[in-house]
């Protein structure tokens, strides 16, 4: 497999359309079109929900505007980032055929070079299984992969520098106690470039380096290229899509409670962590029966529609933790073909405990 892969660099972007780059790209991957991958940056700050996240459950919104942040949602799983020029993101846009089939060993594959770059430069970086890179304890960055269209995307990033605070900022939380706490925590076990090595080697140092190894790991040249004039429109599109109020707080891979909740209803929500993230499973229960449900979470898995496929599973049952359980278990088994670090059994725990919790008020 000799056909060049395509770098496209693209530095300061506008906050949304560095998300809406690789999102386009993806969607229109036809078979005449390269693997890409792109170093972007964004201008400006802004925050990026998971796909399966709701953004009223996770985000303080009011926060978010009076801090002037912009607010996405990408169609990649994981937890609220914030996100700014102190990060150079590394985004691919391949063919099936082209990474691994297994999401965990694909995101061993991804994170190679990104690993290598680092210890290049002096840090000693590692992967943390499943998803992660760590120096020592620290956590030094994430990473994400989707199935978009018929492209396997997996993104990432370099964190020359890091505000942890203003993520605290609009992480919605219960108390200001405990956003202090959130920011304190962030601030001794997230880390930067900076952080590292004193100052953050510039963005065109990190590049270089990385599209060398990124070269050598691939087996395959790696050659700047430029957008075309239809991928430009595309990703316009896409940019206007991200930006629209109904995808933000509604759009993601979820089932959205859309019952009118009557009197006599209930909404139970359980939690648990698994090794992928946050689950979270919401029950609106009625004379005895799950009448809506949703299910949540900062997981990433495939097909990014299993957690609606989970979620309408339950929908009709009798509100009965040990019934719920066992057909959340079969929908998992049923519907999801690889979500590592997500078993049957955090499904399980997630409706159990959303028995052992106090209901919230039905609205």
């Amino acid at each position: 497999m000799s056909r060049p892969v395509r770098a496209i660099v693209a530095l300061g972007l506008e906050a949304i359309e560095s998300q809406a780059i690789y999102h386009a790209l993806a969607e229109r991957l036809g078979p005449d079109d390269p693997d890409t991958i792109c170093l972007v940056s964004p201008r400006d700050p802004y925050v990026c929900v998971g796909y399966h996240q709701a953004v009223e459950r996770e985000l303080d919104l009011d926060a978010a505007h009076r801090l002037g942040l912009p607010v996405t949602r990408r169609m990649v799983g994981g937890g609220a980032v914030y996100l700014d020029r102190g990060q150079l993101f590394v985004q691919w846009i391949m063919r099936p055929e082209h990474v691994p089939l297994d999401l965990a060993t694909r995101y061993a594959f991804y994170v190679e070079p990104l690993i290598a770059t680092h210890r290049s430069f002096g840090i000693p970086a590692r992967y943390r299984p499943i998803n992660d890179i760590h120096v020592e304890d620290r956590k030094l960055g994430g990473t994400g992969a989707a199935r978009i269209r018929g492209a396997e995307v997996l993104v990432g990033s370099f964190i020359r520098t890091i505000d942890t605070d203003a993520l605290a900022a609009v992480l919605r939380v219960d108390s200001a106690k405990l956003r202090d706490k959130v920011a304190q925590a962030m601030r001794t076990y997230v880390t930067s470039m900076e952080r590292e090595l004193g100052s953050a080697p510039p963005e065109e140092a990190i590049i270089g380096r990385y599209l060398d190894l990124a070269e050598r790991h691939l087996a395959r040249p790696v050659q700047l290229g430029v957008l075309s004039a239809e991928e430009e429109a595309a990703i316009a599109a896409m940019r206007a899509r991200l930006a629209d109020e109904a995808w933000i707080l509604d759009g993601g891979g979820r089932r959205v409670l859309g019952v009118k909740i009557r009197e006599g209803a209930e909404v139970l929500i359980g939690r648990t962590k698994a090794p992928a993230g946050l689950v979270r499973v919401l029950l609106v229960v009625a004379e005895g029966r799950v009448v809506d449900a949703s299910v949540e979470g900062d997981f990433t898995v495939v097909p990014m529609e299993a957690p609606v496929t989970i979620a309408s599973a339950l929908v009709g049952e009798r509100a009965d933790p040990e019934r719920l359980a066992a057909v959340a278990a079969d929908a998992v088994r049923a519907s999801v073909a690889d979500a590592p670090g997500l078993e049957p059994e955090h499904l399980v725990a997630a409706v159990e405990d959303a028995f052992d919790l106090q209901p919230e008020p039905a609205s």
